[in-house]
C-alpha cells in the first residue's frame, strides 16, 4: 500500500491543500493546533474506520463550510486507484475510481492503514478493555468471521445479561432451562473468539517482541499473552457459576473478560513500566498491527504515527525514524530536532492548516543541517 498524492478542501482548519507524497517517509513538523494531525486524521479516514479523535462529523467540516472533501491517489494490492471522501453535516460519502460505495464497509480492505496516536497508550495503562478493543479491531481487519463472531457473541452476552437483570424482578421466570439454551449459542461464539485470539495474541507476541528489542537498542525484553476463562473448562465454569450470576446480574466468565497480560523485561508494563516503555510498547504492537496485517493480506498497510516521538530517547527515535523500512510512514512532531538522525524520507512544514515542502530531502547517509526558523 503506498500513497502518491494528498488532497483536502475544508477539512478541520485546511482550506485547500495538496501535496505530494514520499514514498518512505513523510514527516510534518510545526506548532501545536497547526494541522498536522488533521492531514494524518484525513488520510486515516480511508480506512473506513471512524476518526481516531472525537467528535462529530459536522466537526470535521471546516467553521463556516458546507462539506469537505479528501482525495488520495495511491497503489493498493499492486493496482493503482484513487479515492475521494465526501463529509457533510450528516454523512460521509466514499468514492473509489470515481464509483460510489455504499457504505463506510464497503471501503474495508482497499485501503489499508495503521494509526499511532497518544491515546493508544490507553492500550498499555488502561483497563483491559482497551486492550481487548485493540485485539478485537485487528482480528476483525483480517479475518471477517471473527468478527461476525464476535456480533454474535455480544449480541447474546447482553440477551443473557438482560435475562438475568429480568430474572431480579420476576422469580418465577423458568430461568435454568432460559439460560441453558442461551449458554449454547455462547459457547460455539466464545470457542471461535477463543480460538483467534490465542492465533493473533501469539503474531503480536511474535512480531511486537521483535520491534520492542530493537527500539530498545536489544537491551530490553517484551512479551504478551493471553488471560481466558476460554479453556476446555469454560462450560463447567458458566454452569457453575449460575448462582453467582443471578446474584449480580451478569455473565462472571467469558471472552467479554480475557486480559492481554503486556510485559516488560518480565514486569506487567501497566504497573511498572515507564513513561518511554509504555510508549515504546504501544508503538511495537502498531508495528506488529502492520507486519500481521501485511501477513494475512498480502500487502502492507500505511503507517501513520502522530506525535509518536516525544517521550522517547534519541535511539528509539531513530528506530522509528530509520527502521520502518518495508511500510510507507506518516510522522508527526512539534521539534525539528525530532527526525534530525532520519536517513530517507521527505519534511513538510505545516502552519496554519497550510503545508511546504522542505527543501532538504533525506537520502542513505546524508546529514541534515536545519535552517533556524
Amino acid at each position: 500500500m503506498q500513497v502518491h498524492s494528498v488532497k483536502i478542501k475544508n477539512f478541520r482548519n485546511i482550506t485547500d491543500m495538496e501535496f505530494e507524497v514520499d514514498p518512505y517517509k513523510n514527516v510534518l513538523f510545526g506548532s501545536n493546533a497547526m494541522g498536522k494531525t488533521n492531514i494524518l486524521e484525513a488520510i486515516w479516514l480511508f480506512s473506513g474506520a471512524k476518526s481516531f479523535r472525537n467528535g462529530k462529523e459536522k466537526d470535521l467540516i471546516k467553521f463556516g463550510e458546507q462539506a469537505a472533501k479528501i482525495s488520495i491517489d495511491f497503489t493498493g494490492y499492486g493496482t493503482r486507484k484513487t479515492a475521494d471522501i465526501v463529509i457533510d453535516s450528516k454523512s460521509k460519502q466514499f468514492f473509489i475510481n470515481g464509483k460510489k460505495r455504499a457504505s463506510a464497509g464497503r471501503i474495508l480492505g482497499v485501503f489499508n492503514v495503521v494509526a499511532f496516536s497518544p491515546d493508544d497508550l490507553r492500550i498499555v495503562k488502561e483497563e483491559p478493555e482497551f486492550r481487548r478493543r485493540f485485539l478485537d479491531s485487528l482480528i476483525s481487519r483480517c479475518e471477517p468471521a471473527y468478527l461476525n463472531a464476535l456480533l454474535r457473541f455480544n449480541k447474546i452476552h447482553a440477551q443473557r445479561n438482560k435475562l438475568l437483570r429480568d430474572y431480579s424482578f420476576n422469580n418465577t421466570l423458568p430461568i435454568k432451562d432460559l439460560i441453558s439454551s442461551i449458554n449454547e449459542v455462547m459457547f460455539t461464539e466464545a470457542a471461535t473468539i477463543a480460538e483467534y485470539r490465542k492465533e493473533y495474541v501469539k503474531l503480536l507476541n511474535k512480531y511486537g517482541s521483535r520491534y520492542y528489542h530493537r527500539m530498545s537498542g536489544k537491551k530490553e525484553t517484551f512479551n504478551i499473552d493471553i488471560a481466558t476463562t476460554v479453556h476446555r473448562f469454560y462450560r463447567e465454569l458458566v454452569e457453575d457459576s449460575l448462582d453467582y450470576d443471578i446474584k449480580h446480574c451478569t455473565t462472571k466468565y467469558g471472552p467479554h473478560k480475557d486480559e492481554l497480560a503486556i510485559e516488560v523485561n518480565g514486569k506487567y508494563a501497566r504497573n511498572y513500566a515507564s513513561q518511554g516503555q509504555q510508549r515504546s510498547v504501544a508503538v511495537a504492537l502498531k508495528l506488529a498491527e502492520a507486519e500481521i496485517i501485511r501477513v494475512k493480506t498480502g500487502d502492507m498497510p500505511v503507517l501513520i504515527m502522530d506525535d509518536v516521538l516525544s517521550e522517547l530517547d534519541p535511539e528509539r527515535q531513530a528506530f522509528i525514524l530509520n527502521f520502518t523500512r518495508r511500510m510507507q510512514v506518516f510522522v508527526s512532531c512539534c521539534d525539528i530536532s525530532n527526525f534530525m538522525h532520519m536517513r530517507r524520507g521527505q519534511v513538510y512544514r505545516v502552519k496554519y492548516g497550510t503545508i511546504e515542502k522542505v527543501d532538504h530531502v533525506y537520502t542513505l547517509g546524508t546529514n541534515y543541517n536545519s535552517k533556524k526558523e
